[in-house]
């Protein structure tokens, strides 16, 4: 689990950018599809576990209705008559993906789609974890649990690729140890643990949260519609 840390950005208001939603909106045809298919991609497991949750169904029938649900947004032609005023993408797919299965619920044919396939990949042992954590736990909290780990888990890698490629792995260590491998212990233990000092410690962890911060934003970017949405939503990511 990952330790909590200060969300707040600080600096100017840069001017907001393109996102992948308005790309999509904006593309001709022969776009369109590569482009909805790398949003898909990207949001497939969030959809597919408030199917599981909301339904208690089985792997496979719940593969099958994830697979149709993102066929009948290509093909209806649905996510192309959003517009920013709809809010996020995410609120938008998950009152979407509400409404198909009130549907989905009276039409058995519906399940099997014959055109747009999405290819839904995960390791073995991720699909167990796919899936409510409680039978408590709402089909909207598990979505957006799942969505926010995808982030997460998104972001992680793009911050040890970086790391990487400006050579400060070691870096990269200093964050795993003490963000993401649950006690990782105090400055004190984890600079004993790694050979370093207790202020290595807190300077590597500074300059990596601040990057960290950085590339959330990017994501989140990517999927609201007004700047003043990705302040809130970060807050949401890094206290579920």
């Amino acid at each position: 689990m990952m330790r909590q840390f200060d969300t707040s950005m600080g600096g100017p208001q840069a001017a907001f950018p393109s996102t992948l939603w308005s790309e999509l909106l904006d593309s001709n045809e022969s776009d369109r599809r590569a482009r909805f298919d790398h949003l898909a991609q990207t949001y497939w497991k969030p959809v597919y576990v408030y199917i599981r949750t909301a339904w208690r169904k089985s792997n496979e029938d719940a593969k099958d209705l994830t697979q149709a649900f993102f066929a009948q947004m290509m093909e209806k032609g649905y996510v192309h008559r959003v517009r920013p005023e709809c809010g996020s993408f995410r609120g938008y797919l998950k009152t979407a993906l509400r409404h198909f299965l009130i549907n989905a619920e009276e039409h058995a044919a519906i399940r099997r789609p014959k055109g747009f396939l999405l290819h839904l990949e995960a390791r073995p042992e991720e699909w167990a974890g796919l899936g409510p954590i409680s039978q408590e736990e709402s089909p909207e909290a598990a979505y957006d649990r799942e969505w926010f780990q995808e982030l997460l888990e998104s972001a992680t890698q793009t911050l040890k690729d970086r790391l990487t490629g400006e050579k400060k792995e070691p870096y990269f260590a200093v964050f795993r140890r003490y963000c993401l491998e649950g006690d990782g212990g105090t400055y004190r233990e984890v600079g004993l643990n790694l050979g370093l000092t207790e202020s290595d410690v807190r300077h590597r962890l500074e300059y990596v949260r601040s990057l960290f911060r950085r590339i959330l934003r990017e994501r989140i970017r990517e999927y609201v519609s007004t700047t003043e949405e990705i302040e809130p939503e970060l807050r949401k990511v890094l206290s579920d």
